[in-house]
């Protein structure tokens, strides 16, 4: 927004699976970090070696690190400078921090947490240990790499060995609105090397070698800030220069939650009014006579459901467990569904041509006479055909659907007795169809359980685990007909894997947070969505829903005093029958009314 960021850090890119020494990657890397620390004296860093969530949770222990009693944080007293508990009183604190050495060694980690806690915290120990560790080893990958740029490559061993780090937990508090900037003094690092981390709130300023002054936005997943210190520029004798830096913290104007409904939604992201004065100045000569300085300035862009939710190369042949881009992609899968419930997936294992197969014979299949369609019956509830009811809401007049029971070892047999055998090359389509579904769905499964630690239930739960294929048609609505759809509703799968034709109208409810998947112990979304129709084109999709044929349980490892217990163990098919039951149907909640 502000004039003097128009120039912007370098960024360098570390996620690559291919990074050791002597590699074309390592060489192409290298030489960016060098050119980033000589020129700049710092970078902006994507590393992803330690999962999103991780990251997340971390800050959030540091949070309520921030938050004990001023009394008992001044417990933390250090005989190293810099090193002890430091906050300017009285409040309000501005800026605080703690300084703890060396946190790669367990010891140290626990040392500090039982000064704090009485009965210590070793979750948090742990996450300071693993958090340090990695970030640890990252410092030592560039340093590497800066030696070898500088041909000094044969001081590397001694340079490692003579070397130990510090981790400082620091907190800036947000200005009140009397005081509308805080900006603490500006500095270089006295260290060698300093890698910096922060939550979304920016506020981190650096000096070019021009001496303007530019913000520093890490908006990016797994990023971070690498700055040189006066150590190493001394022992370079000169040759790196640590730029000068602070970090300055403006009050900002914050639509109250109370503003904001379904009829009112967000409009403006949180913005500082001098900041904006800033923006104004230079936009104003150049904007148009009816552009709102505002709208231009901070206006919030609705979400777009594809971009929010898109795991890409989730087919590439390196994706597979153990590797790199598997572990990132287990993180980018819990955080989606403990974020939203869902996401969007490109997977290519199903050929354009079996697709076009696919929705050919489904428009086949629900063109049949609603007679011959009415034959598919079933005594399991959600299977067979299901349209044409009179009592069903004028809004979904337009919905049919049909569905088959499939066991987990798909068998040709089990579809081609199904509705689908009604049309000659149904069955095998469908079949296929199913078993690339059903491989992704697993693939998705266990990349939950890994996330959550608890991947020894895994082979257990895929063995007793049941598909049930939807076959849906959502007609077009014709032009004396108006919102057209499926009435919202939450799976009450496992989980449920949906393709469609070129035909839009899914849309999914960001804001009803509702925590209700059981096996989580409520850590995962249940989202409502709908279908709603627009335009002139049927809609035709394909769902496959995977159940528990025994009693789903919440792993042991997902209890613990942040989520204590919420649902007893769980007869999965017996929910099914519970809410066909009229109690179930009218409740707001069934899961909980059934099993919390």
């Amino acid at each position: 927004m502000n004039q003097e960021t128009l120039f912007q850090l370098p960024t360098v890119d570390f996620c690559k699976p291919d990074l050791k020494p002597g590699t074309s990657e390592w060489d192409s890397v290298k030489s960016q970090v060098w050119k980033a620390i000589s020129e700049d004296g710092c970078f902006k860093a994507l590393f992803d070696k330690i999962p999103l969530h991780v990251e997340k949770s971390f800050l959030g222990e540091v949070k309520e690190l921030f938050d004990l009693t001023p009394q008992t944080k001044r417990l933390h007293v250090s005989e190293i400078p810099f090193l002890s508990y430091f906050g300017k009183s009285p409040p309000p604190l501005l800026y605080e921090s703690f300084g703890i050495e060396d946190p790669s060694i367990f010891k140290n980690c626990n040392s500090f947490t039982n000064v704090l806690w009485p009965r210590g915290n070793p979750n948090f120990s742990e996450k300071i240990n693993y958090y340090s560790t990695q970030v640890s080893e990252f410092e030592k990958l560039i340093r590497r790499m800066i030696l070898e740029s500088m041909s000094l490559g044969n001081y590397l061993d001694e340079h490692m060995n003579s070397t130990t780090c510090v981790l400082r937990l620091m907190k800036y508090q947000v200005p009140e609105i009397t005081e509308p900037t805080y900006a603490s003094k500006s500095h270089t690092d006295k260290n060698l090397i300093t890698i910096l981390y922060q939550n979304q709130v920016d506020g981190l300023e650096v000096q070019t070698k021009h001496g303007e002054w530019i913000s520093v936005e890490l908006s990016q997943d797994h990023s971070f800030v690498v700055l040189i210190g006066e150590s190493f520029r001394a022992w370079t004798n000169g040759r790196v220069h640590p730029p000068n830096h602070r970090v300055r913290m403006s009050y900002k104007t914050k639509t109250p939650e109370a503003m904001i409904d379904e009829n009112h939604p967000l409009l403006y992201k949180p913005f500082d009014y001098v900041e904006f004065l800033k923006f104004f100045e230079g936009w104003a000569p150049k904007a148009k006579p009816d552009e709102c300085a505002l709208k231009a300035y901070c206006a919030w862009a609705p979400m777009n459901c594809h971009q929010s939710f898109l795991l890409s190369d989730f087919t590439g042949e390196d994706l597979k467990p153990g590797t790199s881009c598997w572990i990132k992609a287990c993180s980018d899968v819990r955080l989606a569904l403990e974020e939203y419930g869902c996401f969007v997936v490109e997977y290519n294992k199903l050929p354009l041509e079996i697709r076009d197969e696919v929705f050919g014979v489904l428009k086949e299949l629900f063109d049949l006479p609603t007679e011959t369609k009415m034959k598919n019956r079933y005594e399991k509830p959600l299977n067979g055909y299901v349209g044409q009811i009179a009592k069903t809401p004028s809004t979904m007049k337009a919905w049919e659907s049909t569905m088959q029971h499939l066991s987990p070892q798909l068998r040709i047999s089990q579809i081609s007795c199904g509705l689908m055998g009604m049309i000659a090359s149904g069955t095998e389509y469908a079949f296929k169809y199913a078993n690339l579904a059903a491989e992704l769905d697993q693939m998705v499964t266990r990349m939950v359980f890994e996330s959550y630690g608890v991947e020894k239930y895994l082979d257990s739960y895929i063995e007793s685990t049941t598909y049930l294929l939807r076959l849906l048609k959502n007609r077009a609505p014709r032009e004396d007909e108006h919102n057209l759809g499926f009435i919202t509703h939450t799976d009450k799968s496992f989980t449920t894997i949906l393709h469609q034709n070129e035909i839009n109208g899914l849309e999914v409810d960001t804001k009803d947070g509702k925590k209700i998947f059981a096996w989580s112990n409520d850590r995962i979304i249940s989202p409502s969505h709908r279908v709603l129709m627009n335009g002139k084109i049927d809609r035709y999709s394909l769902a496959l829903f995977a159940f528990n044929n025994g009693i789903l349980e919440v792993p042991e490892e997902l209890v613990d005093e942040e989520h204590p217990l919420m649902y007893k163990p769980l007869d999965h098919i017996g929910l099914l029958h519970y809410y066909r039951t009229d109690e179930g149907y009218k409740s707001k909640c069934p899961i909980k009314s059934y099993c919390g």
